[in-house]
């Protein structure tokens, strides 16, 4: 080590930036002064701590900072993979830091990076000791969706958060913004390399040679301070009787003079070190066993031999400065310097050529039998042992689904022999599947047909079976998406009847698609029975995505049925799940958030619908599925038109329009916006648009909806209202009279809700107030149980005077003064809102309790006892619908009583 203060000063100095880059090529020693700066931080840090300084730190702008360090490798330019050992490293310094990101792993749809670096950004917002990351060999990533997660990160990290890139070569990042804005400080070859002064001190003191100023300057010279060829230069000249003639050999750029010297470098180590240097050069990272176990011979290293001698040689490696680097405390991981494992490779290939791929082999079979996937296949593509690693990615592969690292899968898949790769059903499948989950259809069914031709007769009946139950479990799910429910029933029972039980990945999606698509046809029993299959299966994998998947659809499912209670306490169970789990930030939680922020809009909780549907939408905006945009924004639409906000409430369906009009999505959902939409017109008092729509949507009344009544339903219940507007109500009550028949045998009690309250305001406009009435109470006693009030309160001051004189009748008089207290003023008709009006006594009593008064103030004040007030104010919240003194007074305050 050759200390140098004038760097590590530079890079103190640029910690109050953004970025700091280290990029000059190999040799140039940008790891060994990272390491000796963060040591130094790090001592500084401890030596503070310990003693309880409070006094300014000697490093400028930063007062106890932690450290996180990554070294990164090809192997880490799949996405997940990348900020999967990013958040591990910020673990060091925090357990917390980047819990939410971790949650965002776990789905086979891996979310887009920008989600995960957003996560990362709020969770190191909420820290307050400054932190440094270093990513060091940031020239192994070519993965563009890294570089632009990256860049993302640099715009918007906190600012007690520093990114340290050490790097070969300037990475695909803003820097000309970054340098442009004074956000970042540069250190380059020129600024690396060794002066005189610190030349001299490594070799004279650091390897030991006793040079005089004149040799000092002219290897200084013939290197140009390049540090790995002063080193290397400096092993040679050990032992050597005419160092001067050495020196003067130097010539040609910096790959001759390292082939030069990397030659007399292995000439001076013995037979054993040479071998052993040559063949474990093939590993990214090195271990004693696994050293071991590729050379599979005795070596001699110091005064080891024989049976574990690995260590020892990398040990005396270590002692020798032979271009090797500790890679944790124990020294049980190394690696070597990268320019010197490189010429080694090229003089093992040029040396050894036969040997190479036995050397890979041995390494893929040791990372094999240590689980170490993605190395063992990695070194069989190396050994060009493709059958090896064929059906290591094989066996491998159901593994990478729930990390979401289909990245990884597709280039594995991508470097087989085409003709291996389409030979092997598994594999052909396994493919399919991510481009499944990647949402690349068009290219899955090709590969299922591939797989199909290639299941041999001779194969096991059960491997077989689950071949063909993984392909049908996959059409299934294709089925759904696509809307072809009754193919997708008929594929997810073919894929029950084939699939082993181990199977449970495969099973969780074709029972999802079984109950998606039982409850697009109307069978909410079997779609509620396939669903919490989803949820056994997903618990039993221990797969919080899967789980809660099949939770949501079960709480969809008694959203259905009205059971808003039940579906309720499902969305909050899913929600207090994924928090658990560290999942509460998946992009796929959005679509929970909105299910429950429509059920509390149904119950009239407006400011947690609006908060809940807003954060769904952010979610989604991470996920990018426009089923759950769709969703999510005509969640949001209803809630603002309730709140009177009926351009934000327009806006937001015209998004979500915008999203079906440009992507595929449920069929279903297309009729929810159409149902969102002429409400909101009808609203608004826009019965041209509702006319034009109803011209350009005519729905065949007569048909059967038996095979989609969800999506059917939802259109003619829309059309329903707008013949109401028409004053066409015999025909509305005819049509609605068929609608309510079909979603009362359904058991869509949902639906069926909405379509009792459009009947009894249908028959109100005909004057029949007696069977209005009847209809009613049949949609209040189903409605009562759940809390529903915006089925009511929607319908607006015609629902609120039909009410009015059903609690008079005594038909639900409770429940009807609730629901009439939620109407707004503008829409409850009459001398009076109130079922029963307040007395003038009660009235007194009302203004002193509004004034703060307690019941023993108000009863000194009107001279009564306490108990008569309790009385009073009993009453009073019983006339107002309120729970409590608060809700009376602001109901109150709301009727213009006060």
């Amino acid at each position: 080590m050759v200390s140098r203060p004038r760097l590590i000063e530079r890079l103190n100095a640029g910690l109050h930036r953004r970025l700091t880059l280290v990029s000059a090529p190999a040799g140039f020693g940008k790891t060994t002064l990272l390491s000796e700066w963060v040591n130094q931080i790090l001592e500084i840090r401890d030596r503070r701590l310990d003693s309880g300084e409070t006094s300014p730190s000697p490093i400028p702008n930063i007062q106890c900072p932690k450290v996180a360090w990554l070294s990164l490798d090809d192997g880490d330019n799949d996405p997940v993979r990348f900020f999967t050992y990013l958040v591990a490293a910020l673990q060091t310094l925090d357990p917390n830091l980047g819990q939410a990101a971790q949650g965002l792993f776990g789905s086979p749809q891996p979310p887009p990076p920008e989600a995960l670096v957003a996560t990362l950004i709020n969770d190191i917002a909420a820290t307050s000791t400054p932190l440094v990351l270093v990513l060091d060999d940031y020239h192994t990533i070519v993965e563009l969706t890294i570089h632009e997660s990256l860049g993302f990160l640099l715009e918007r990290q906190p600012p007690q958060m520093h990114v340290v890139l050490v790097t070969r070569q300037d990475p695909l990042l803003p820097l000309s913004r970054l340098r442009a804005q004074g956000q970042m400080t540069e250190l380059r070859a020129s600024d690396l390399q060794f002066t005189d002064e610190e030349a001299a001190a490594f070799l004279n003191q650091t390897m030991g040679l006793n040079l005089t100023p004149d040799e000092v300057a002219a290897l200084e010279a013939r290197t140009e301070g390049w540090i790995a060829g002063l080193q290397l230069a400096a092993l040679s000249l050990a032992g050597q009787a005419d160092r001067s003639a050495l020196i003067q050999s130097f010539s040609g750029d910096d790959r001759h003079v390292m082939d030069y010297l990397v030659d007399e470098v292995l000439s001076r180590q013995s037979e054993p070190v040479q071998d052993f240097l040559l063949r474990t050069s093939i590993l990214n990272h090195l271990s004693g066993p696994l050293c071991d176990a590729v050379i599979d011979s005795p070596l001699l290293a110091g005064e080891g031999q024989g049976e574990g001698s690995g260590q020892a040689t990398l040990e005396y490696l270590e002692r020798a400065n032979l271009f090797i680097v500790p890679l944790d405390n124990r020294r049980r991981w190394y690696r070597y310097h990268h320019l010197f494992a490189d010429l080694l490779r090229v003089r093992l290939r040029q040396s050894q050529p036969d040997v190479v791929a036995t050397l890979h082999a041995r390494a893929s079979e040791w990372f094999e039998q240590h689980e170490l996937a993605a190395e063992a296949v990695n070194h069989a593509l190396a050994a060009r042992d493709y059958e090896r690693a064929a059906r290591l990615v094989e066996r491998n592969t159901v593994d990478l689904f729930p990390r979401g690292e289909l990245h990884t899968l597709l280039n594995w898949v991508k470097v087989l022999p085409e003709e291996l790769a389409r030979s092997r059903p598994w594999l052909c499948i396994y493919q399919a599947w991510a481009l499944t989950f990647a949402g690349q259809l068009d290219g899955v069914e090709p590969l299922l047909r591939n797989a199909e031709r290639h299941i041999q007769p001779d194969d096991p009946v059960t491997e077989a079976q689950d071949m063909l139950g993984n392909m049908a479990a996959m059409r299934a799910y294709v089925a759904v998406v696509t809307g072809d429910f009754s193919h997708a029933i008929e594929l997810a029972n073919l894929a029950s009847e084939t699939l082993s039980e181990s199977s449970l990945w495969a099973r969780s999606v074709f029972q999802w698609a079984l109950g998606y698509a039982h409850r697009m046809r109307g069978d909410l029993t079997s779609a509620g029975q396939a669903f919490a299959q989803v949820v056994r299966l997903g618990r039993a994998m221990d797969n919080v995505w899967t789980t809660v998947t099949g939770m949501t659809d079960l709480a969809m499912v008694h959203r259905v049925r009205g059971r808003l209670r039940q579906a309720a306490d499902l969305y909050r169970e899913a929600l207090q799940l994924a928090t658990e789990r560290g999942a509460r930030n998946l992009g796929y939680m959005g679509r929970v958030e909105a299910g429950l922020a429509g059920v509390l809009y149904e119950q009239n909780d407006l400011a947690a619908a609006r908060r809940y549907a807003a954060d769904s939408i952010e979610k989604t905006q991470w996920w990018k599925n426009p089923n759950h945009f769709v969703f999510s924004y005509n969640v949001l639409a209803r809630v603002l038109q309730a709140q009177g906000d009926f351009q934000g409430a327009l806006e937001t369906l015209q998004k979500a329009d915008q999203v079906r009009r440009k992507f595929p999505v449920v069929p279903a959902l297309t009729s929810m916006i159409d149902k969102s939409r002429v409400r909101l017109w009808l609203a608004q008092g826009d019965t041209a648009a509702t006319e034009r729509w109803a011209q350009e949507n005519q729905v065949d009344q007569s048909e059967t909806f038996d095979e989609s009544p969800e999506e059917k339903g939802l259109l003619l219940v829309a059309l329903a209202r707008v013949l109401i507007a028409q004053r066409k109500v015999d025909e509305a009550l005819r049509l609605l009279n068929r609608l309510g028949e079909n979603a009362e045998a359904k058991g869509r009690i949902g639906i069926l809700i909405e379509i009792l309250v459009l009947q009894a305001m249908a028959l109100q406009a005909k004057g029949d107030i007696v069977h209005a009435l009847s209809v009613l109470e049949k949609g209040l006693a189903l409605t009562e149980p759940e809390g529903y009030v915006r089925v009511f309160v929607d319908e607006g001051a015609l629902m609120a005077e039909l009410l009015r004189q059903a609690a008079s009748r005594g038909v639900a008089p409770g429940y009807a003064s609730r629901l009439l207290a939620a109407f707004p003023v503008s829409s409850v008709r009459g001398p009076s809102p109130l079922v029963e009006p307040l007395t003038k006594r009660e009235l007194e009593v009302l203004r002193l309790v509004a004034q703060g008064a307690s019941n023993r103030a108000i009863a000194e004040s009107l001279v009564v006892t306490t108990g008569t007030i309790k009385t009073h104010v009993s009453r009073i919240m019983g006339k107002l619908g309120a729970r409590n003194r608060t809700e009376a007074v602001a109901r109150a305050r709301e009727l213009d009583m006060l």
